[in-house]
């Protein structure tokens, strides 16, 4: 930290994830123009504790921005600083909206217009064979010109399109947020159509206002976990979930999401899924757009050069 506070002034958090926080900061000594102006972009310090993982996290973020640089779709790069215990990337503060208040509107034709935004971001990272492997509604930003920026680039696989696939992680758990991850990233085995899946996951929320998986599969893992807190002393603060019990948790959580891809996916050949949105009101061109996102088999998904151009985003012109 101090080669950060060296050069930066370290003022409110303004975010905080599994892995560190991130920081407004200032940077110190800056000439004032004749006017007395700073003209400089307001920026954030992402910090993280370092391990083996969180290096290799580190490196697939500062690459990801690096070959994106530039082209619109990433806050723009200042530098990298490390020391003995953390990571820091610094980088530009951008505002905008953000998680679930992005979509957080029951016009869906200002919905189609933002997920418009948000797959025309995945054809710049589909150009530069760019996996995300983690899209969230927490990781994507509208800023006020409209544009779609998308953050956290830790998990992220560079050069997927040479190989046709991604090789198999060696990480403890599924790829990604379990909510909106692909089957693939369930199974350890990310594709480079996993952002795709995600982003049809996203629009199923958007337009319907309810998860298309995993809301009943994360329901059971809360209150596994709640039970363990109550009658083990977590909540007194006396120990902590031992690694071993969460791991199992997140095991089951992953079997019981996956079970329910299948059955609503491939037994049911999706019908509830449909049902749900006609209920919502979703367009006929709406609904093929997000089923052809959400095929479990990743060589059928559409990819962002071509979902850019569904009807569904000409159906609200």
């Amino acid at each position: 930290m101090e080669r950060l506070s060296g050069k930066y002034s370290l003022n409110q958090r303004v975010g905080k994830g599994t892995f560190g926080e991130v920081f407004s900061v200032e940077e110190k000594n800056i000439a004032k123009s004749s006017t007395g102006a700073l003209h400089v972009l307001p920026r954030v310090a992402k910090i993280q504790k370092r391990s083996k993982k969180r290096d290799v996290m580190l490196e697939n973020e500062v690459r990801a921005m690096i070959d994106l640089s530039g082209k619109g779709v990433i806050p723009q790069l200042y530098e990298v600083m490390k020391d003995d215990e953390n990571h820091i990337i610094v980088m530009e503060h951008v505002k905008g909206l953000t998680g679930k208040a992005l979509f957080d509107t029951r016009s869906h034709s200002l919905t189609s217009k933002r997920l418009m935004g948000l797959v025309e971001a995945l054809c710049t990272l589909e150009e530069n064979h760019i996996v995300h492997n983690d899209l969230t509604p927490n990781n994507i930003i509208e800023k006020k010109n409209g544009d779609h920026i998308i953050i956290d680039y830790g998990l992220s696989y560079l050069d997927a399109w040479e190989r046709g696939y991604i090789p198999e992680t060696k990480k403890a758990g599924a790829i990604g947020t379990l909510m909106y991850a692909s089957p693939q990233n369930l199974d350890k085995y990310p594709q480079k159509t996993s952002d795709i899946w995600s982003f049809g996951v996203i629009a199923y929320w958007a337009l319907t206002k309810q998860f298309p998986f995993g809301r009943n599969a994360m329901t059971r893992q809360a209150h596994a976990i709640e039970w363990f807190s109550k009658n083990n002393d977590v909540c007194a603060g006396k120990r902590h979930i031992p690694n071993h019990y969460l791991q199992k948790i997140q095991e089951e959580t992953i079997r019981g999401i996956r079970h329910e891809i299948n059955i609503k996916c491939i037994d049911d050949n999706c019908k509830s899924l449909i049902s749900i949105m006609k209920d919502a009101g979703v367009c006929s061109e709406g609904i093929s757009m997000i089923l052809k996102c959400l095929e479990v088999d990743p060589i059928e998904r559409m990819q962002a050069s071509e979902l850019v151009n569904h009807p569904f985003f000409r159906h609200y012109l």
